[in-house]
């Protein structure tokens, strides 16, 4: 990246006087319940429709950590009264409900439950100092997930976790007084009622039968926005995801890295492969890095990771404790916010500024949402679940599952960098923050009819022709991906493309069918709760279904032209296309515990098997599988007594459909296999598993099935029907059928599986 110390004395003058007008970041860069404010028009006869504050100035806090404090501005008070189009998209994307989503509050809450069961097993009751010391460490535990659901209140050390322990009475732990002492003291828990304004208490037991509530509270409301605007644009510097950029490709350690073989003080090394040792091990951590000085954290080489207090993805930008929240805010067409809007506020916001996103050249590409915008998603979307794979001794027993694994992908087929946007590998907003037109993407303090027309930077002047605001054009903040109330359907359907035909073969008829990926990345996406499935069935006209005879698969890679999804009723400004070229031979992307690719043998039809499976906290040697149904059990194994949750769950995994005989089906996703004696797979999603088989499909990946079903006896014509399902919860494996064999939309729905139709193809062999 270039560095430039400063702006020419006339274009940082043009700046300094654009920013005092424009009063706050142009959106996040990342990627579930929609906002109640109103969206933004041309004329709007309430003076103040979004219950703004008077001005800008007014709408910010003083800066500080700890609980109940914050050091970032707030969405909904402060910037979407300058950016209502950039905020009304965002406030239905997933990032805005992050934190308060009620999938996440449910595995969240349990997580909290299972650390509780851990809280004493290396302390006894003798040692207080010992159990004290790990109750710390319980609290760090719980609060890894608040790093990526709502990193400003991490970032800002808000999040206030306490531990009470509750009175037996002098009864032993059973799992009728368990639920007893939940029912008394569990509060504000994950559903339509959860409140992200409340403290939620949670009740568990340790490994000594005490039980005890753990109540957790963020305190202050910027900071319980999720993934927000302000959190997003003070990203300043991505670390370790690439060579050319401003920490050169290395990362030193700040604390010993359990189970990873590095240690405090140790430096690591940038590789495009994921799979990496060093990589590998640094994905384990998730959102920002801290250093003792927010109002100083490093710009140059020589500064990284000096009074570096705790590793991360990311570094923020400088922020002044005990000053004003407000800016300087980093955009894709520059940085926001070099001025005060308080007269109280005595701080140089430009002197704040990396020097290099200041340089007005390179088509404003100097910063992190230009060459370091996929680094930027991936230091969340990226991240490894800490379980060690026990298949991959070779690295020395030091290689991690990762829960979204998408490096390899995203680093160009392995060829080329991460960042790097590239027709084989383009960054992330290319497609998922696609550049939209007939939007207003500033306008006046509340009032979304009057934009700048003095003092701005070319890029906001509506006498400029080209500008963002006489084109009226930015990108989408809805960040669309799986969720249903998001559109979500849209932009899966633009994910794949699909074949199908079929013929007659003496008394068999042949069915051929394709499904392509047309993504920069896995489909479905690693995350361990998504699951694909297509179906194929044939149907005579007297309405019998066919029976399946055979089927055959191979795998190839093929060119891509990937047609961007939108917003419904927008438009995409330029060019709505992408298109991502083939992988040149053995440059294909592989990660461990990826399946071969089809090689035209014999396929199977797929199902979800499913087996009941006695367990014992923990397991395997960390979170216990999920705890419904479980009873507190007190184990004796020689002098030695430890509480441990038991019961029975539902084990879950995809297997071969020996019994479907009037249809054919594959199954893609990530499946996680526990290391328990049979084998099978526990979801919690991927918590209890250290094996992970992967069937999702590669970037450029098509696979074709040849199908035979036998129609010596079928009436008249056959009616051959292909579709294809995205499981937004699949990993549960409900896949609810009809009588004609495909979807029941209406059990599906009613039991918010949250599966979407990708598509239905048809064809009649007469």
């Amino acid at each position: 990246m270039t560095s430039t110390s400063c702006l020419s004395s006339s274009w940082r003058t043009l700046q300094h006087k654009a920013i005092k007008l424009i009063t706050t970041s142009l959106l996040l860069i990342f990627s579930l319940s929609s906002c109640h404010n109103n969206d933004s028009t041309s004329t709007i006869a309430d003076p103040n429709p979004r219950n703004a504050k008077a001005s800008a100035a007014e709408a910010e806090v003083i800066a500080g950590t700890g609980y109940q404090h914050t050091v970032f501005d707030s969405a909904k008070e402060k910037c979407q009264h300058c950016h209502n189009d950039l905020y009304d998209t965002w406030a239905q994307s997933g990032h805005s409900v992050a934190w308060k989503g009620g999938i996440f509050q449910g595995q969240f809450q349990n997580v909290v439950r299972a650390r509780i069961n851990q809280l004493a097993l290396t302390s006894t009751p003798a040692d207080p100092a010992n159990k004290t010391a790990n109750q710390k460490k319980f609290e760090g535990r719980v609060k890894f997930c608040v790093k990526c659901h709502a990193p400003a209140a991490w970032y800002s050390k808000d999040v206030k976790i306490t531990l009470e322990e509750l009175d037996l009475g002098g009864d032993t732990l059973t799992k009728e007084k368990l639920a007893t002492l939940k029912a008394a003291n569990e509060s504000n828990l994950a559903g339509p009622n959860f409140d992200p304004a409340l403290a939620t208490s949670v009740v568990g037991f340790d490994n000594q039968g005490k039980v005890f509530k753990s109540t957790l509270h963020i305190g202050h409301t910027h900071n319980r926005e999720g993934v927000n605007c302000a959190y997003c644009h003070s990203i300043e510097t991505v670390r370790m995801l690439s060579t050319n950029n401003d920490d050169g490709g290395k990362y030193k350690l700040a604390k010993t890295l359990p189970n990873s073989g590095f240690s405090a003080g140790d430096t690591l090394t940038y590789s495009t492969d994921g799979e990496n040792r060093e990589m590998n091990s640094f994905f384990r951590f998730g959102g920002a890095e801290i250093y003792s000085d927010y109002g100083n954290t490093p710009k140059l080489l020589a500064d990284f990771d000096v009074n570096k207090t705790a590793d991360g993805r990311h570094t923020i930008k400088s922020i002044v404790q005990d000053q004003y929240t407000g800016g300087p805010y980093y955009g894709p067409f520059g940085v926001t916010g070099l001025t005060n809007h308080n007269a109280t506020d005595t701080v140089v916001r430009g002197d704040l500024v990396k020097a290099s996103f200041t340089n007005a050249g390179n088509n404003g590409e100097d910063h992190q949402f230009g060459d370091q915008s996929k680094g930027l998603c991936l230091s969340c979307h990226q991240c490894a679940l800490g379980r060690k794979d026990t298949d991959h001794a070779a690295l020395g027993n030091s290689h991690f599952n990762t829960g979204c694994a998408i490096w390899q992908a995203n680093s160009g087929f392995g060829s080329e960098t991460n960042n790097s946007s590239t027709d084989k590998s383009p960054k992330c907003v290319k497609c998922h923050m696609e550049t939209v037109a007939n939007k207003t993407v500033l306008h006046k303090w509340n009032s979304p009819d009057e934009l700048f027309t003095e003092g701005v930077t070319p890029h906001f002047d509506p006498a400029v022709a080209t500008s963002l605001v006489s084109k009226k054009y930015l990108n989408n903040h809805a960040f669309m991906a799986t969720k249903i109330g998001n559109y979500g359907p849209g932009k899966l359907i633009s994910a794949v493309d699909s074949s199908l035909s079929a013929t007659k073969d003496g008394t068999d008829i042949v069915v051929d069918t394709t499904l392509l990926n047309k993504t920069g990345h896995f489909f479905p996406g690693t995350m361990p709760m998504r699951r694909a499935l297509m179906r194929v069935i044939a149907t005579d006209s007297a309405g019998t279904k066919l029976p399946l005879l055979s089927a055959t698969g191979n795998s190839t890679f093929e060119d891509v032209t990937h047609k961007l999804a939108t917003l419904p009723n927008e438009t995409v400004e330029g060019s709505d296309i992408v298109i991502r070229n083939k992988p040149a031979t053995g440059d294909k992307v592989t990660f461990t515990g990826q399946t071969d690719d089809l090689d035209g043998s014999a396929v199977n039809s797929q199902t979800f098997g499913s087996s009941v499976v006695t367990f014992t906290s923990p397991s395997p040697a960390g979170f216990p599988p999920p705890l419904g149904g479980a009873t507190p059990t007190e184990i004796t194994t020689g002098a030695t007594s430890v509480w441990r949750y038991q019961g029975q769950i539902k084990a879950r995994k995809i297997v071969d459909d020996a019994a479907g005989t009037d249809h054919f089906t594959r199954i893609y996703g990530y499946q996680l296999i526990s290391t328990d004696p049979t084998n099978t797979e526990v979801i919690r999603p991927g918590i209890d598993s250290k094996k992970v088989v992967a069937t999702s499909l590669s970037p450029n990946e098509q696979e074709s099935y040849t199908v035979r079903f036998d129609g010596s006896s079928a009436v008249g014509d056959v009616t051959v029907i292909y579709k294809a399902y995205y499981m937004t919860k699949g990993a549960n494996t409900q896949f609810p059928t009809a009588a004609d064999g495909f979807l029941n939309a209406e059990v599906a729905t009613n039991a918010k599986l949250l599966i979407s139709e990708l598509f239905v193809k048809q064809a009649i062999v007469q």
